[in-house]
């Protein structure tokens, strides 16, 4: 018997594989940008930006309608009408004026122009200080001021505290006269006048302190001479 033999083929080698070419980075993360600008162009078109628009800003959730339940309350469109909001409750506030005797020429047109415009339909008091470097008010000039206003108009007179109104007493005065001269030759405005300084002092809270604003809450700042600024603020007021 003649013994079976195993036929021994030669091993086949692999055949070569073609070398892949490497993606380019941008081009794997391509599909992800045209995902991300599908998403901003989809929101866009929902919610458009006021900025690109000229027509009024879009909501994707419009806010609710205001609703009250009570009968007293109106909605208003627009100015509101001075027959509703002269009925309305008046807020604990003080109209707050810092003034000299010399200021009384520009004063009294300011005074004149604000009731005009605004205070003669909310008749808010007036608080009017001065410094204690200037002289007291005379009397005539307390007497022009109540000239020009209603009658019932309630006018109150302070002179600010002597130490709301100079420099500290633990502060070098020397130094700080100097530090105002430096500031005059630099051209800083009203660097040199050392009545400004005491004025910012006292406006960036010492005025709080007066006993006259105790029983208020809140205030207006009323300068001489603005009458213009007031014309053009309160316009509205007469075309309602």
């Amino acid at each position: 018997m003649i013994p079976l033999r195993r036929s021994i083929s030669p091993k086949r080698s692999p055949l070569p594989s073609s070398p892949r070419t490497p993606v380019p980075f941008l081009a794997r993360i391509a599909p992800f940008f045209i995902l991300l600008i599908f998403f901003v162009l989809l929101s866009t078109s929902l919610h458009p930006s006021p900025w690109t628009s000229t027509s009024l800003p879009l909501f994707l959730h419009p806010p609710s309608l205001y609703t009250s339940s009570s009968p007293n309350s109106h909605s208003v469109q627009g100015c509101s009408s001075l027959s509703l909001t002269t009925l309305e409750p008046r807020e604990s506030s003080v109209i707050l004026i810092l003034l000299r005797e010399s200021d009384l020429s520009e004063l009294l047109p300011t005074l004149k122009n604000f009731e005009e415009k605004f205070n003669q339909n909310f008749n808010y008091p007036y608080l009017l200080i001065s410094s204690p470097d200037d002289p007291p008010l005379p009397p005539e000039f307390r007497s022009s001021i109540l000239s020009i206003l209603p009658s019932n108009r309630l006018v109150e007179y302070s002179v600010i505290p002597s130490e709301y109104w100079k420099i500290p007493e633990w502060l070098d005065a020397r130094r700080v006269r100097e530090g105002f001269k430096r500031q005059e030759k630099e051209g800083v405005m009203y660097g040199g006048r050392e009545g400004y300084h005491h004025m910012i002092r006292f406006y960036s809270g010492l005025f709080a302190r007066l006993k006259e604003l105790e029983k208020y809450k809140w205030f207006w700042r009323l300068e001489p001479g603005g009458q213009f600024f007031l014309s053009s603020l309160f316009s509205h007021w007469n075309e309602c």
